[in-house]
Order: structure tokens, then sequence, then C-alpha cells
């Protein structure tokens, strides 16, 4: 199946996924999670959209095409999103209250984190080796990364796991 999305040669593409290490999450009503990670995310194909809320181009690229990725495959039962807000850079605006004010204005069902480890810079950075935001990731029911990379194509995305969804060995 990874002949059929193979999007980039970007580190992490075909590796076995890793923790995200995200300690602060809000579920989609906004209140405090407790934990949520890849295991929480359950069996199925998980797609984390990285962020961060003073960068133009999330707001102008990465959100859209996240909304499109929620809205086609909302019923969709093996496929689980999270939205990390991955601070790497102008900490005085990319603030958890900035991350709980982007949850409210996009209003997606689904969790959001907030990762910037006291400081030190994100930890799902520094794990999946992104190179800033927007960022996708998309992983397999196996836990194969199968995407790794600033932009997403939403259709392809979308074929393939409405693909899934009918035939959920894939």
């Amino acid at each position: 199946m990874n002949a059929h999305f193979n999007t980039a040669t970007v580190d992490g593409f075909g590796a076995q996924a890793q923790p995200l290490g995200v300690r602060r999450w809000v579920d989609a009503s906004g209140q405090p999670m407790d934990e949520y990670d890849l295991e929480q995310m359950g069996n199925g194909y998980k797609l984390v959209f990285c962020y961060q809320h003073a960068c133009p181009g999330c707001h102008t690229h990465g959100f859209p095409d996240l909304v499109r990725l929620v809205e086609a495959t909302r019923g969709f039962k093996n496929v689980r999103f999270a939205v990390v807000q991955t601070v790497f850079e102008e900490r005085e605006d990319n603030t958890y209250e900035a991350m709980l004010e982007d949850q409210a204005r996009y209003a997606l069902p689904i969790p959001f984190g907030y990762d910037d480890a006291d400081g030190e810079g994100s930890v799902l950075m520094q794990r999946y080796e992104t190179r800033g935001t927007p960022w996708f990731i998309l992983i397999d029911p196996q836990g194969t990364v199968l995407h790794n990379h600033f932009r997403i194509d939403v259709d392809k995305t979308v074929a393939l796991l409405r693909r899934a969804n009918v035939d959920p060995c894939l």
C-alpha cells in the first residue's frame, strides 16, 4: 500500500510511529484531557496536523486542508485525528491560550494538543523530524508512517481512507 501513497522521501516515511510525546491536550469541547497519544487514537489510521498559531500558512493552507479531510471522512470508523501546536518559535504568540482560541475558531470535533516541553521546543517535532508548520503526519493501522510532510494531497488521502474504510485490511 505504501507505493500508492508515497508523497516524498521525508525523514520518517516508512518508519514505525513513535508516541507523540505531547503532554497538554483538550478534547473537542475544549476540556483538558488527562492523556492522549497514538494509543488513545485507536487501531485505525491516524492523521496528526501540526501547526503554530502565528504561522500564516497554517491558517491559509493547513487548517483548510485539515477541515476538508475531517469533513470528507466524517463517519469513517477507522480514522482518528489530532491537532498539535508544535511550538518552536515566537513563544509569545504560540501560547496554550492561542491554541484554545484556534480550537474554538475551527470548531473541529477532535483533540488539540500543545507541545512546548517546558519552553524547550516540541517533542513531536524532534521525534518525527518535522521541519516547520503546517505539517501533516499520516500513520496506518500497523503503526507505519505513510506521510510526514508540509503538504498533503487531500483528495489522494481521502481516497486512501475511503478504500480502507470499505476494506479494513488495507
